[in-house]
């Protein structure tokens, strides 16, 4: 009974508020944001790295703290496939480079996969990188961005 009661005042003062009022199409159109501020706020809103990738130019955007830490040549980096790569674990190789080619080759849009990286100290870091595939009203690849997500460097070994 309390629920019910609770859950009623709760819509009621939403609709007083004009909260259910239904979105407006135009709505969306009239919405607007520069992509570097979107960028730097979602850099600072997150202890992960965040990636993304021009699909168009093959350019990738990295964050300081990523470029930093991995000694990256900088924070944006054409063909990073190969220089990110070249960070990667030898055992880890396959899975990374078949996880990228599946997106390439579009036969996914989703990318999901975990293996070591290479630090700037020479330690070999656990990552998770994931990340999704945009593209255009044409069916177009546009961009490919998504997060790299640090393990630590015992993470296969503190799992049961």
């Amino acid at each position: 009974m309390y629920e019910q009661k609770r859950s009623y005042h709760i819509l009621k003062r939403q609709q007083d508020a004009g909260l259910q009022k239904q979105s407006d199409p135009s709505e969306k159109n009239s919405f607007s944001y520069q992509a570097q501020y979107l960028y730097d706020a979602l850099v600072n809103s997150t202890d992960d790295y965040l990636y993304v990738c021009d699909v168009q130019s093959d350019v990738f955007h990295y964050p300081k703290t990523m470029v930093e830490e991995f000694a990256l040549p900088g924070e944006y980096i054409k063909n990073a496939a190969a220089i990110w790569g070249a960070k990667v674990h030898p055992d880890d190789q396959s899975a990374f480079l078949a996880s990228n080619q599946e997106i390439l080759d579009g036969r996914a849009n989703i990318h999901y996969v975990e293996y070591r990286a290479q630090n700037k100290e020479g330690k070999w870091i656990w990552v998770r990188c994931r990340g999704q595939m945009q593209y255009n009203e044409q069916g177009e690849a546009i961009l490919f961005a998504g997060f790299i997500k640090k393990l630590g460097e015992n993470y296969k070994q503190q799992l049961p």
